[in-house]
């Protein structure tokens, strides 16, 4: 996913259901605000009285994904069907995830605000601005894999609705005979914003080899230019003998997106438009990305940006891999960090 196209998902998600959070806190809201250790009553029964036959349910689960063979293309469809209760969400998807340490669902489902505001989002089901209802978020089944026989491998989709924009996602998940998530990845996306749209899918043959390519489209009226800019993408995976999803390698058109470094725990962001680039250093925890720095030089041939913070004039030297997934920032005192290309 590109970098525009995260800021503005995690910016209207926070907005949209903080501003359903707020409705709920409303005294003309029949709703009461849950408390942090307060499970919503539509969830009451389910956490208060755990299945004892864990494995049925799963079961149960997964026999709502109809099986398909393969090679196989998994993709947006253009209709939701059979949208997931709110606990069968999070109790094998969200709950699941958190508890294998699996990031990929950390926005609805970190701390304590986060997992409230996404019980909210899964409760409701439908726009409805009279009600100050701002947001609604609805999973629903795709197709089961046969990618091992010790694992169970399906794939769902997650579709956030908010005023402005489309926002659509495909995740492919692993799990163990006993219910545990293995592994959980982006597998497809549709997005549309005021700029730019964003379309991925992903096709998996019968060696079992995982490839997602997509594009990136920003309008030329809204970036000031005569023409569309478009990037490609393309990451290729293989599953691993442990159930995750092992990246094999990537390649991309341009520069665009989100770079984290291990050493500096910091997350840089890039977007490029033509000849225009836009970059800022920020915390992996903000949604947003940090101050925009001042760019010196963009050599797009030579793969190498020159470029200075807002208080400083010393120049950082980017210089970017062949595939554009990786960079090497040299700082002006000559030390050196690797930045990595997030997948999500």
């Amino acid at each position: 996913m590109s970098l525009t196209s995260r800021t503005y998902f995690f910016i209207w998600l926070i907005a949209g259901l903080s501003c359903l959070w707020g409705a709920c806190s409303n005294p003309r809201s029949p709703q009461a605000k849950p408390q942090e250790n307060s499970p919503p009553t539509q969830l009451l029964a389910y956490t208060q009285a755990p299945i004892q036959d864990t494995n049925k349910v799963f079961r149960e689960f997964v026999q709502n994904f109809p099986d398909t063979s393969l090679p196989t293309e998994i993709r947006i469809p253009e209709i939701l069907k059979d949208t997931m209760p709110a606990d069968i969400v999070v109790e094998f998807i969200l709950e699941a995830a958190k508890k294998a340490q699996i990031p990929t669902f950390l926005e609805y489902w970190g701390d304590a605000e986060s997992q409230a505001l996404t019980r909210e989002g899964l409760a409701n089901r439908f726009i409805n601005v009279d009600e100050s209802v701002f947001a609604v978020l609805n999973f629903s089944y795709g197709k089961r894999l046969q990618l091992h026989p010790d694992f169970y491998s399906v794939w769902f989709l997650c579709m956030p609705t908010f005023l402005e924009g489309t926002y659509a996602y495909a995740y492919l998940a692993n799990y163990n005979r006993q219910g545990q998530m293995l592994d959980a990845m982006l597998v497809a996306e549709e997005l549309a914003y005021v700029d730019m749209e964003t379309q991925s899918s992903t096709r998996i043959d019968k060696e079992l080899n995982i490839e997602m390519s997509g594009k990136v489209s920003k309008y030329a009226e809204l970036y000031g230019g005569s023409q569309d800019f478009v990037e490609t993408f393309q990451t290729r995976y293989q599953l691993s003998e442990k159930g995750t999803f092992e990246t094999q390698n990537q390649y991309y058109s341009d520069l665009s997106g989100s770079y984290q470094s291990p050493d500096t725990n910091i997350v840089l962001h890039l977007d490029v438009y033509h000849e225009n680039l836009f970059l800022s250093f920020g915390n992996p925890s903000q949604f947003e990305p940090g101050p925009e720095w001042k760019v010196i030089q963009f050599d797009r041939k030579g793969r190498t940006i020159l470029a200075h913070p807002p208080q400083s004039e010393e120049a950082y030297t980017l210089r970017f891999d062949k595939s554009h997934s990786q960079l090497v920032c040299q700082t002006p005192d000559g030390l050196t960090y690797t930045y990595t290309r997030t997948l999500e």
